[in-house]
């Protein structure tokens, strides 16, 4: 129902919620709101208050976790009616709480539109900050929902038009013993990461720094089936794993986690309830797979996304980072569409046709892989 983003960002299929009382007087005061504004009691249910108190709840917990992430972002929520239809809560008691958050001068709407595909986003009031920084930002413990869905199996459609274009679509999930399986180990796992603190230990300084490189990529492309929100939120620790193209063995990745959004420089810095953690990384993973695939021995210490180009120190980061994007995007690239920026390929000093022809003949026992969508079989084995 909920979730933290731009007017673009799509809603959130679940949204963890706190078992403490840290934000009741918030909560009390928003219900009695809701109940001085009712005309009459007549035909108010104890079901309608719990629903009430539920989205409230809700809400709440969202408005405090989007002031407390970074960069700051806003609550999104669907407030067309149709779109509550057959849901837990109904658009009029939805509508109810929003109204409840407006009249107490808690919060402001920034009103979406069907037509451009936005949802209506909330704004914290100066009142309510104030109330949320009294409170101050606190760890908490958010128990996965059991009635949620972890796994997800999407696949793509053909749109209509002139041009070839797909869009994603998410299909009803298998009621098979693999996918029963998927869904036990995932509960398992996020009831247990659930009840950790995983946080960043950095100063201030070097977390501002770290919020300036998410705000810079926040509309960077990604080779991955999914994207990644660039959002610091520390209660954002459940994982979802998601299958691709409506296959059991393609794609298969897991995602939800704030820690997989952050720059991997800043990595070393993660710890957990207070203890360092190390990362253990696989370098150029899905290109070694692909040779083991073809059972010819890749040494250790080769740099696969090295292409031999030269430069200065800085050029060659950049250029590896151009390369990896690149050359990850082209396993999947079944079209032959796929391009790098002009202001990309002139870092690179390089056309397309060059890079293309480069990394191809660089890369020549395995390019017969290339643009055969083989990247999401290779991230069901990486997963």
């Amino acid at each position: 129902m909920l979730s933290l983003g731009n007017m673009n960002d799509k809603l959130f299929d679940w949204y963890p919620i706190s078992k403490d009382n840290l934000l009741d007087k918030i909560i009390k005061q928003v219900l009695s709101q809701i109940e001085s504004s009712r005309n009459t009691t007549k035909g108010v249910t104890t079901n309608t208050r719990l629903n009430e108190r539920n989205i409230t709840i809700h809400l709440v917990n969202a408005l405090y976790l989007s002031h407390f992430s970074f960069p700051k972002n806003l609550v999104s929520i669907n407030l067309t009616a149709k779109y509550y239809s057959g849901k837990k809560y109904g658009y009029k008691n939805v509508k109810k709480v929003i109204n409840a958050l407006e009249n107490g001068g808690l919060v402001t709407l920034i009103m979406g539109s069907e037509v451009r595909r936005q949802v209506t986003r909330i704004k914290h009031s100066r009142t309510l900050e104030k109330l949320l920084d009294k409170i101050g930002f606190q760890w908490r413990y958010y128990p996965p929902d059991k009635d949620k869905t972890f796994v997800f199996k999407r696949d793509r459609v053909e749109t209509t038009g002139k041009k070839k274009k797909y869009k994603k679509i998410t299909l009803p999930l298998p009621k098979t013993d693999f996918y029963k399986q998927q869904q036990t180990k995932l509960l398992s796992f996020n009831q247990f990461i659930s009840k950790h603190c995983i946080a960043l230990d950095v100063s201030d300084k070097q977390f501002k720094k770290i919020i300036h490189e998410l705000n810079k990529n926040k509309n960077q492309r990604s080779f991955f089936y999914e994207e990644y929100d660039n959002t610091i939120n520390y209660s954002l620790t459940h994982l979802r794993r998601v299958f691709a193209r409506g296959k059991d063995n393609l794609g298969g990745r897991f995602y939800g986690g704030w820690w997989q959004s952050i720059p991997s420089k800043y990595r070393p810095h993660i710890t957990i309830d207070g203890k360092k953690t190390v990362e253990v990384d696989f370098s150029t993973m899905s290109l070694r797979l692909l040779y083991s695939k073809e059972n010819i021995h890749v040494d250790a210490n080769r740099d696969l996304y090295n292409l031999g180009l030269t430069g200065s120190t800085g050029y060659l980061t950049r250029a590896r980072e151009l390369i990896k994007l690149y050359t990850n995007a082209l396993l999947n690239d079944e079209r032959g569409k796929y391009r790098l920026k002009q202001s990309e390929l002139k870092e690179l000093k390089l056309t397309h046709n060059q890079l293309n022809k480069l990394v191809n003949k660089y890369h020549k026992p395995i390019a017969h892989h290339f643009g055969t969508g083989v990247g999401l079989e290779l991230m069901f084995h990486d997963s």
